[in-house]
């Protein structure tokens, strides 16, 4: 392996040890990530307090994982870290995309509550509260995946947020995460896939019924568009303002409308296709399989479009850039555990109750 001798000293003496320490393993060098995987001998397999100790001073990561009766070690780093040393902490992109969204959110807030904080500055107030609720579920959202991701010992950046300034009504475009170590198999897919959705989630449905009640029905519809709505929002709307009376709108308040936003960011993201968050988790359930569900979702998209020409948009996007087929992992043949065949079924349940054939009314 080429890359892997440019590393520390550390890295180096290890692979004498490999032999010793391994039943079998492999090297893989790939275009950004080093890997060594493999099932270590018995004797090793509980002595992983030993194991850590040579691995202390190691330019890289490591992870062990239980696998019936077998114990697997990964060591694994990127490239581009090992050999030039640490990047410089990129927290000056991250903190000001962040700060730039907290900006953006809260001057759509401040819009929708009927303020012009454009020439008014003091009426950017009145975005506070949409601001904190919707940028806190996107935060939770890609923390999930975050920590998952590195407790699995992967490389994986911070979160990118995306600002969006009005006419974009929602303040954003999301945010996202970069990983740059490959899926080494389905449980860790899994549960890096399902990590975000569910904690978004989890925050999201507060955040709506908080801002449920301070709702109500109107007669006049709302300024910019009626928005539609899924099976759980239809029931909680239902529980807290109370039926809809027939020829009225939903007059939302700015933490209603924060959490159907992370309604709608959940479904988007649980759609099982290709690398979006559904895609990881379905491929994590039923393996190379998922290519048949990944294109009667996309055909389901396509066929929606007839309802809401948003999702003609969304399927151009998944063309371009998300693909729908899921990108093999590394290791195959090692099964999901039935925790986590347990937490699939969960998130296709949160998709069902958060889904909406049509976002947009009129």
């Amino acid at each position: 392996m080429e890359n892997y001798h440019r590393f520390s000293a550390a890295g180096r003496e290890l692979e004498a040890y490999l032999g010793v320490l391994y039943a079998r393993y492999r090297m893989m060098d790939l275009q950004h990530e080093w890997v060594i995987r493999g099932v270590l001998k018995p004797r090793f397999a509980g002595m992983r307090h030993l194991v850590e100790s040579h691995l202390k001073g190691f330019n890289g990561r490591y992870n062990f994982e239980r696998v019936g009766d077998e114990t697997y070690l990964t060591i694994s780093a990127s490239v581009g870290r090992a050999v030039a040393g640490a990047h410089p902490r990129s927290w000056l992109l991250h903190a000001g995309l962040f700060a730039a969204t907290v900006l953006s959110t809260m001057l759509a807030g401040a819009l929708r509550e009927g303020g012009d904080p454009l020439h008014s500055l003091a009426d950017l107030s009145l975005g506070i509260p949409f601001s904190v609720a919707i940028m806190s579920i996107l935060l939770v959202h890609e923390l999930g995946h975050y920590f998952a991701a590195r407790h699995h010992g992967m490389d994986v950046t911070l979160p990118f947020f995306i600002p969006m300034p009005p006419p974009m009504i929602f303040g954003t475009m999301g945010a996202l995460i970069k990983m740059r170590s490959p899926m080494f198999n389905r449980r860790i897919l899994l549960d890096v896939g399902a990590a975000g959705p569910i904690a978004g989630f989890v925050v999201s449905v507060p955040v709506l019924v908080a801002g449920l009640m301070s709702s109500g029905w109107t007669t006049f519809p709302p300024s910019y568009f009626v928005l539609g709505d899924s099976l759980l929002f239809r029931v909680l709307t239902d529980w807290i303002v109370g039926p809809q009376p027939e020829g009225m709108f939903l007059s939302m308040s700015s933490l209603a409308f924060a959490g159907w936003i992370g309604f709608f960011v959940t479904a988007m993201n649980l759609m099982p296709i290709g690398q979006l968050d559904g895609g990881h988790i379905s491929y994590a359930l039923f393996g190379r399989k998922h290519v048949r569900l990944a294109f009667a979702a996309f055909a389901a998209m396509l066929a929606l479009s007839f309802l809401w020409p948003g999702w003609l948009f969304w399927s151009v996007v998944i063309l371009l850039l998300i693909r729908v087929k899921h990108p093999p992992v590394l290791d195959e043949h090692i099964p999901l555990d039935r925790r986590r065949v347990v937490i699939g079924v969960v998130t296709i349940i949160i998709l069902l109750l958060t889904f909406m054939p049509q976002p947009i009314l009129s």
